[in-house]
């Protein structure tokens, strides 16, 4: 067999572009984010590093995906209003009448631009998909087909949001749709159009009150509709109805049904598994006992199931928690399946929880251990949890550790890992390391832009736990800033002066979620010895504020 050759010139060609994208705004950048890992959520192991400034980002990424050596990158940079990137990029193509599906996109290589014309937000791209996704620590790039996107949104009332997708490809994608939000409370919404040369028409509705949640939805598609005919997300396609209702009459007592229907993707171009799942589950709290029933029945091609699930739990003193839980499957055509778990949750001290579980079923008892630390610098947890998954109809029930743990160095080193059960029920795992290294602009005095002057700003972002935050992003006369590792920053100028000061904790480097605490709205230079250090202090957008 002869060696397909063009592959390593398509990475040789790949790398060359992603480096040249990323070394021409490196010389101004400020933060430079180097990410490493290996997962079998993404089936990919590799590397990137991410370049930031003020007004432009580069990335590059090299690794595998899927078996195969592959490279991507790009670079964006902001002008005028609008943002103009490069290279690799992910192109969202939701619809306001997904309730029950989301995370549809397309991953491509080329040019696009993201701009605010006559009252609207327009995205453009023009370049090629490609064959291999991305995953959190690096994105690589292989070209697969010619294709240009269109995204339009334009409010027509303080309400009512107009949207359009156009996707041009093997096959032309067109979808139009009105989003009406007349209250925080509900929202109606309703799509038509083409996907895949399939038609396609949706109406949603979605309303949240205190005691009632509905969301429910209609989509009239053809059999094989996809939202385009590129590669991308394997993200499954809600079809016919969709209903999801949550009734809380009283504090103590939930009840919930609905019934989903689903085209589930297949490899290559076998035709999409018509899926469905109809459910029942009610939840009570009666002196301090939780206790909660659910019944399913599930259908995955010509296969079906019906299942059960009881439990109940209840807290003991301070620190103990006891729960039960009773599982039961019926195939047809197979043997019934049951399972019995046990579960005792102890709190030992408000860093440290133990977990301990007990499991019969098939006539064979298994027990198990976990349980979490938590601190500043490192988090574990180990804890088993159960999954219901559709598509394995003769064993829907699925027991799985679930593990996470988080550590971050008192450097500029982050490693995560966690894992998963898959849409088939299979245990996945994803694995990555980040290191961060920024360097600090001088804000330039006009009078002498070349000088480094005498007066300094200096200061420091800390957790309220006292933590340094790495990558902290700041606007000092919005002039970009990122801390270094040690969680602090400094700046240099030759006349004393007053500069605003604000915190944008969307931007933060570490990949965490904060919330701002203590900032000043000002900050003033001095004189090197008179210069007293600036305490910013931020805290996880999870952590419970004090009442």
């Amino acid at each position: 067999m002869t060696p397909d050759r063009r592959g390593p010139l398509r990475l040789g060609r790949m790398a060359c572009l992603a480096l040249a994208l990323g070394v021409v705004p490196a010389a101004s950048c400020q933060v430079f984010q180097v990410a490493a890992g290996a997962s079998t959520l993404y089936q990919a192991q590799g590397a990137s590093v991410l370049m930031r400034g003020a007004k432009n980002n580069a990335t590059l990424g090299l690794g595998m995906v899927d078996g195969h050596l592959t490279a991507g990158g790009n670079w964006t940079r902001s002008l005028h209003g609008s943002l103009y990137t490069a290279g690799s990029q992910t192109i969202p193509c939701d619809l306001p009448t997904d309730l029950f599906a989301s995370g549809h996109s397309i991953y491509a290589l080329g040019g696009s631009i993201n701009s605010r014309l006559r009252g609207a937000d327009v995205f453009a791209f023009a370049g090629a998909t490609s064959s291999n996704s991305g995953t959190p620590f690096f994105q690589g790039e292989q070209l697969q087909t010619p294709t240009g996107v269109v995204l339009i949104k334009r409010p027509l009332a303080p309400n009512l949001l107009a949207t359009s997708e156009i996707i041009v490809s093997q096959r032309t994608s067109a979808v139009a749709s009105l989003a009406w939000a007349p209250s925080p409370r509900w929202a109606l919404a309703a799509a038509g159009g083409t996907g895949d040369s399939q038609p396609y028409a949706a109406f949603s509705l979605k309303a949240a009150y205190p005691r009632l949640e509905l969301m429910a939805s209609y989509l009239l598609v053809g059999s094989q509709f996809r939202r385009t005919s590129v590669a991308g997300v394997s993200a499954a396609e809600p079809y016919r109805d969709n209903v999801q209702i949550t009734i809380r009459p009283v504090k103590s007592f939930t009840f919930s049904a609905g019934h989903q229907n689903f085209l589930q993707p297949a490899l290559g171009t076998a035709p999409a598994v018509s899926t469905s799942v109809a459910q029942a589950s009610a939840s009570l709290r009666v002196e301090g006992v939780e206790m909660s029933a659910a019944i399913f029945q599930s259908t995955y091609g010509a296969a079906t199931n019906q299942s059960r699930a009881f439990s109940a739990s209840r807290r003991v003193g301070e620190r103990l928690t006891i729960a039960g839980s009773y599982l039961e499957s019926r195939p047809r055509d197979s043997s019934t399946n049951a399972e019995l778990v046990a579960n005792a949750d102890v709190t030992l001290t408000p860093r440290w929880t133990l977990n301990q579980v007990v499991n019969r079923s098939n006539g064979q008892t298994s027990v198990g251990f976990g349980g979490s630390f938590l601190s500043n610098v490192f988090t574990l947890s180990a804890d088993y949890e159960t999954f219901y998954v559709p598509a394995r109809i003769d064993r829907p029930f699925e027991q799985a550790m679930i593990l996470n743990a988080q550590l971050y160095s008192s450097g500029a080193l982050g490693v995560h890992g966690a894992t998963f059960v898959g849409p088939d029920g299979q245990l996945l795992y994803t694995a990555d390391a980040r290191a961060i290294a920024s360097r600090t602009p001088q804000i330039r005095d006009t009078a002498s832009p070349s000088a480094l002057g005498a007066m300094l700003l200096h200061g420091r972002v800390l957790e309220t736990g006292g933590r340094p935050v790495m990558g902290a992003a700041l606007l000092i006369d919005q002039v970009p800033v990122f801390t270094g590792s040690d969680g602090s920053f400094t700046l240099r100028e030759r006349r004393m002066r007053t500069h605003s000061l604000t915190v944008v904790p969307a931007q933060f480097m570490d990949g965490n979620a904060y919330r701002v605490v203590y900032a000043p709205a000002s900050i003033r230079s001095a004189l090197n010895d008179a210069a007293t250090e600036i305490t910013i202090v931020v805290a996880s957008a999870t952590e419970e504020r004090p009442q």
